[in-house]
């Protein structure tokens, strides 16, 4: 068998897969990643024989050339119904969120809401999640722009499926693995008391396939991929017997794959590559200093400051800043930003900002990275304005108060303090705003967090 790498787009019949192929080569071989961007994911399991989970990508990013890159979709008027009942029947409300919204609302009332977060889910969320794969990062891409690359997406996965013909799938997973066919397929994470698609009203129905005329066309081209690749099989498997062969083969090679894979070297993007966005707002640069030493050499369980400038292009009433470190091994070890720290920020058009995160460090030796992102609300689905990684590096090369070993520092001199303010991880403070326009400093109330 290949390695494989599967992209479980919620509400798919991802679980059940991922039950069947555990089965078969083992759970403990089994990496499971949530909500991750992929680049990070893969880092972090590169010697399971299956890396699965809900990821997102970042544009541009290239999927791995030595695991074979599976992932399913799903009728997008039916997978809206199969979302909101599970949220509705399976999930406790205290969750938030989308599933706060079906707790509460009818179905008709939830496809009307225009919470950002909430879009995300309803319209055209199969195509949002797969064009950044062929987006260049620059701009607003319009639909079809992003209609077109979430098709080119598709085409650089192995095995695309569709939920309609997943027994079909199944089968073809096994032949392309080599493992004897599974005959006892038991669903997994079903949704309780769920309505179908035939019982909808005619208002509901043409509401959700407006919501989503990008991913009714995209799942139909995915399903025609899948078919064909169903056939190439079938007629390798007629060549076989025809021949007396006792191997099939087939050629799963586009040519929109063959400078990609032509190389013998990874081709997981570097943290340095990774920079895209419409450029609302933009990173001008970021720093890391410890308190002592006053540099970019930390020390562990010292206060360190992380600060980013970054220049408004229009006003923006609701702005995130956040940074994520990584370490030498490229694995995320941090991420936090402003929203998560309860701080709304609001910037105008032309002016300059900094922001500072004010941490202990409680990172362990070694050298990191830091990136920044730039979005509103609570999420950079909807639109990124900035997201750059490795903005700056910084090092953390020695202790304070006691030794340690491993990735993180866990704060166990305080344990005879467990709610000691120490153990908070972030603060706010006063910072400034430069304003380009007459070069004149103003205090502005803004975020710093550990």
């Amino acid at each position: 068998m290949h390695k494989i790498f599967f992209d479980h787009f919620p509400k798919t019949g991802g679980t059940s897969l991922v039950k069947i192929i555990e089965k078969i080569i083992g759970s403990e071989n089994c990496f499971h990643s949530n909500i991750a961007d992929a680049y990070s994911a893969l880092n972090a399991s590169t010697d399971f024989l299956m890396v699965h989970g809900h990821f997102y990508f970042n544009p541009k990013m290239p999927l791995p050339i030595d695991r074979f890159c599976m992932t399913m979709l799903r009728d997008p008027v039916d997978r809206v119904l199969s979302s909101y009942y599970f949220s509705r029947n399976n999930c406790a409300i205290s969750l938030g969120g989308s599933v706060k919204y079906a707790h509460l609302m009818e179905l008709d009332e939830y496809i009307e809401v225009q919470d950002p977060e909430l879009l995300s889910e309803v319209s055209n969320s199969q195509t949002k999640h797969f064009y950044p794969l062929c987006w260049q990062g620059s701009g607003v891409p319009n639909e079809q722009e992003m209609l077109s690359c979430a098709k080119q997406a598709l085409e650089k996965f192995q095995l695309v499926g569709v939920l309609e013909l997943y027994h079909d799938f199944v089968d073809v997973l096994c032949f392309e693995q080599g493992w004897m066919a599974v005959t006892d397929i038991i669903k997994e994470n079903t949704t309780v008391g769920r309505q179908e698609v035939s019982g909808l009203s005619v208002h509901v129905r043409r509401r959700l396939e407006e919501l989503n005329k990008l991913d009714i066309e995209l799942y139909q081209y995915a399903r025609k991929l899948f078919i064909s690749h169903q056939r190439r099989i079938l007629h390798a498997c007629i060549e076989q017997r025809r021949s007396g062969n006792q191997t099939a083969s087939i050629n799963h090679s586009k040519p929109a794959e063959t400078a990609e894979h032509s190389s013998n070297k990874s081709s997981m993007q570097s943290n340095s590559e990774i920079d895209f966005g419409d450029h609302g707002a933009e990173i001008v640069s970021a720093s890391v200093r410890g308190d002592l030493l006053g540099s970019l050499e930390v020390l562990s369980g010292e206060m360190f400051f992380c600060q980013v400038i970054f220049k408004a292009n229009e006003d923006i009433s609701d702005l995130t800043v956040g940074i994520h470190i990584h370490n030498q091994n490229n694995l995320l070890i941090y991420g936090v930003n402003s929203r998560l720290l309860d701080a709304q920020l609001s910037v105008t058009g032309g002016a300059e900002y900094v922001i500072e995160f004010i941490a202990r460090c409680d990172l362990g030796l070694g050298n990191y990275t830091m990136g920044v992102a730039l979005h509103p609300g609570k999420s950079h689905f909807q639109r990124c304005f900035h997201w750059r990684e490795k903005v700056t590096e910084f090092r953390v090369i020695g202790h304070l108060n006691y030794l340690s070993a491993g990735i993180v520092r866990a704060g166990t001199e305080n344990l005879n303090n467990a709610i000691s303010e120490n153990l908070l991880p972030f603060k706010v403070r006063e910072d400034i705003r430069m304003d380009q326009k007459n070069d004149k400093k103003s205090k502005k109330k803004s975020l710093a967090c550990i």
